[in-house]
C-alpha cells in the first residue's frame, strides 16, 4: 500500500494497532502527525482526529508531543508512530499522551525502544498506563531502516546500539 508514509509498516500498522484496541471511531489525537496519512485515514473511517506535530500543516497543529497545547483527559484515544523516540524525551511525551487520555482511554504506539519490555511496562505504569498489547516489529523496521540508509545516504549509528530492544506496536490503557 503506498501511503506517503515515512515509518515502517506504513498504514498497515495503523490498522494493526486500531484491532488490537478494538477502537472503533472517537476524538483521537496523533502526537507527531507528519504527512497527515494516518489522520486522513482515521478520518475516512469516521475518527474525529486532531493531529500535532512540530510543524504546523493543512492537517495538523503545531506543536510539542512532549508538552501538549491540550486540556487534559480531552482525548479517548491518542496515536503516536515513530514519534516518541524522536522526540528527544520518550517519557516526556508518554507523560503527555497519558495526561490528554481520559480515564480509560487508548493509547496505541509504534516506535523503536531501547528498554526492555519490563522496564517498558514499569515506565508505562509510572505515567498511569498499563500495557494490554505488545507486538514485536522488529525485522520489518530493521528492512526499512537498511532501505532508508541506502536511499537516503544519513547516518542512522545511533540505531544500532548494543541497548537496541526493538520496534513494538503497544496498545496501552490510561487507568
Amino acid at each position: 500500500m503506498n501511503d506517503n508514509c515515512r515509518r515502517p509498516g506504513g498504514l498497515e500498522f495503523t490498522k494493526e494497532l486500531l484491532n488490537m484496541a478494538e477502537l472503533s471511531p472517537c476524538r483521537i489525537l496523533d502526537m507527531g502527525s507528519g504527512s497527515g496519512a494516518s489522520l486522513r485515514f482515521l478520518k475516512s473511517l469516521g475518527f474525529d482526529a486532531v493531529g500535532v506535530d512540530k510543524k504546523e500543516s493543512s492537517h495538523s497543529f503545531c506543536g510539542d508531543i512532549r508538552a501538549l497545547d491540550f486540556v487534559s483527559e480531552s482525548f479517548d484515544a491518542v496515536l503516536s508512530e515513530c514519534s516518541f523516540f524522536i522526540s528527544g524525551d520518550f517519557e516526556a511525551a508518554l507523560k503527555e499522551a497519558s495526561r490528554v487520555l481520559r480515564s480509560g482511554g487508548k493509547l496505541l504506539l509504534a516506535d523503536v525502544f531501547f528498554e526492555t519490555t519490563e522496564k517498558l511496562e514499569q515506565i508505562f505504569e509510572n505515567n498511569g498506563l498499563k500495557i494490554l498489547g505488545l507486538c514485536d516489529k522488529s525485522p520489518i523496521w530493521r528492512e526499512y531502516l537498511i532501505r532508508s540508509i541506502w536511499e537516503n545516504d544519513e547516518d542512522y549509528s545511533e540505531y544500532f546500539s548494543d541497548k537496541f530492544e526493538g520496534y513494538f506496536l503497544i496498545f496501552a490503557e490510561r487507568v
